[in-house]
Formats: structure tokens, C-alpha cells, sequence
């Protein structure tokens, strides 16, 4: 894959965007404490709103043990494979191995970690081969004990999906489960062409693929103090160069984007750059509970 990129002339901007930049910018917009999320989402709502009552510590306890354990997914799958006498170096094992690990390591560098689990499928599926090929009781058990563990947590999600009230909305790529009305993907197939350019803003790359749109830019996220000012320029001239008819403007997704990444705020209003710029040119003429769909003024509207 190296050398690809290198008969390419891309080898540079390979290591650029995947080690240097991340390296350089991650940490100033996700300046929050190791586990953040696992802290906020699991422990925080259960023991504070409790007064750290015991039963509410194991409640949380009990929530936080499975992420405990995808952190700690490349020992165990390792302890699983001494334990049980397991040949692991088949082809096919190595290759379960390496790309575990890659996708592991790609997320265990964010301190909310709450993503780490994006990275497990993998090491999961070998750590549980692992423990299914010994003939040992104990192994039979586990693998039962995940079994239905598996089924029970797909089940709560099904029926939290039908509570909440999901319904299927055709699209250009098929059918899909939406909450709400749908009404943005309604209207990216109604007044849109497919492979038409619009843009998404600051993230929303799903749209793209259900409404079968291009992006016109090199970004599908963006978020202040991780990405440059530069970059948010370029985009702005991307979108006036190109005179991009459509852009739509999740103004939720900062507040949202503010728990987890405390440090993507820009610090005054002066800073913002794409914001006066979609102001300007561009009017709103749906509102999606915040989410702006955003057609570019003609020179009528303009004046």
C-alpha cells in the first residue's frame, strides 16, 4: 500500500493527514479527560443524580464493564490464545490480527474513547474464535454467555429503534429507517440532481450517499481549532468559485460538538469563517429544527 502511494506520488500526504496534522491539531479542540464520554454517559448520570447511592455505583459499574473491556480487547484476545492453545499464525488469523490492531490503534488515540468501540469489531470476532475453539467446558460457557448477551443488547436496540418512532423513506440508494419526517432527504430528492454538488456543513457525510450528491470540497468535517483557517478558507472559495447552489447548515451540531470537543469553540465571533460567509450568500428556505437547508441568493436577492 506504501509503495502505491509512492508510485503516486502521494506518500507525503498520506503521513500529512493521517500522523502529522492529527498530531499537530487533534489535541486542541479533544482537551478533555482520558474516558471522558464513559465518565459522562455511564457513571456521572447514574451516581451523581443518586447521591452515589450503592446500588447507582453498580448500575454504573456494570454499564462501564464492557467498554472496559474493548479497551483492554488486545490483551485479552493474546490471554485467550495462551490460555485455550491457540495456532495463530494461519493466514487468515494474521490478517484478523493486523487489521484489528490497525483499527484499534486508529481510535484509541481520542481521549473521550467513547469511539473506541467503532475500532473492536475485529479483535471481538478473534477473541471469541479464540475461546470457541477450545473444547474446554468453561470456553463453551463464555461463548454462550456472549451469545446471549449479543442477542439481548441487538433486541433492547430494535425495540429503542421502534420506540422512538422510526419509518422507512426510499432514497436513491434504497430504503432507509429515519427518525422524524425525512423531510431534508425528500428534499434532496426533489430538487437535486443526482451527482449535483452540494455542501454539507460542518458534518453529515450520510446525505452524500442517500441522495447520491458529491461534495465539491476535500472536506466532509469541519471544526474550528482543528482545522486551519486556511482550510475553512479554501472551502469558502470552493463555494463561491463554484457558485454551489445548495449548502446545508447543522447549526445544532456545534453545541452538540462542544461536550465532547470542548476546544472546537472559536473564541470570539470574529473567528468565524464559514458562518458570514453562508449569511451572506445564501438563504435559508427550509428549517429542519436547525438544520438549514440553504439555497445561494440570485443578484435579485442579493441587493
Amino acid at each position: 500500500m506504501l509503495l502505491y502511494f509512492r508510485s503516486q506520488g502521494a506518500l507525503g500526504s498520506l503521513i500529512y493527514e493521517n500522523f502529522t496534522f492529527p498530531r499537530q491539531h487533534y489535541n486542541s479542540a479533544n482537551n478533555v479527560v482520558y474516558a471522558f464520554s464513559i465518565l459522562k454517559n455511564y457513571w456521572t448520570p447514574w451516581v451523581t443524580a443518586s447521591g452515589g447511592g450503592v446500588w447507582a455505583v453498580i448500575i454504573a459499574s456494570i454499564l462501564i464493564l464492557p467498554l472496559m473491556l474493548i479497551a483492554a480487547l488486545p490483551l485479552l484476545t493474546v490471554m485467550a490464545g495462551i490460555r485455550f492453545k491457540w495456532n495463530p499464525a494461519t493466514p487468515v488469523i494474521v490478517l484478523y490480527w493486523l487489521c484489528g490492531w490497525a483499527i484499534w490503534l486508529s481510535e484509541i488515540h481520542r481521549k473521550d474513547i467513547e469511539h473506541l468501540a467503532f475500532g473492536a469489531p475485529l479483535l471481538l470476532i478473534l477473541c471469541v474464535h479464540a475461546v470457541a475453539e477450545s473444547k474446554r467446558h468453561i470456553a463453551s460457557i463464555a461463548v454462550q454467555i456472549i451469545a446471549i448477551t449479543a442477542v439481548f443488547l441487538a433486541g433492547i436496540n430494535y425495540f429503542v429503534v421502534l420506540a422512538a418512532g422510526t419509518h422507512p423513506t426510499a432514497t436513491r440508494v434504497g430504503k432507509v429507517a429515519v427518525f422524524g419526517s425525512g423531510s431534508l432527504l425528500k428534499f434532496l430528492d426533489e430538487r437535486v440532481q443526482a451527482g449535483e454538488d452540494i455542501f454539507i456543513y460542518p458534518y453529515g457525510p450520510t446525505y452524500y450517499f442517500l441522495s447520491a450528491t458529491t461534495n465539491p470540497t476535500r472536506y466532509s468535517f469541519l471544526q474550528y481549532n482543528y482545522n486551519t483557517p486556511a482550510q475553512y478558507q479554501e472551502v469558502v472559495n470552493v463555494l463561491e468559485e463554484q457558485q454551489i447552489r445548495y449548502v446545508i447548515w447543522d447549526t445544532t451540531f456545534a453545541a452538540k460538538a462542544a461536550v465532547s470537543s470542548p476546544g472546537s469553540q472559536p473564541k470570539s465571533s470574529s473567528d468565524l469563517i464559514i458562518e458570514p460567509y453562508l449569511e451572506s450568500r445564501y438563504k435559508t428556505i427550509e428549517d429542519n429544527n436547525g438544520v438549514h437547508v440553504m439555497e445561494r441568493k440570485g443578484d435579485d436577492d442579493a441587493k
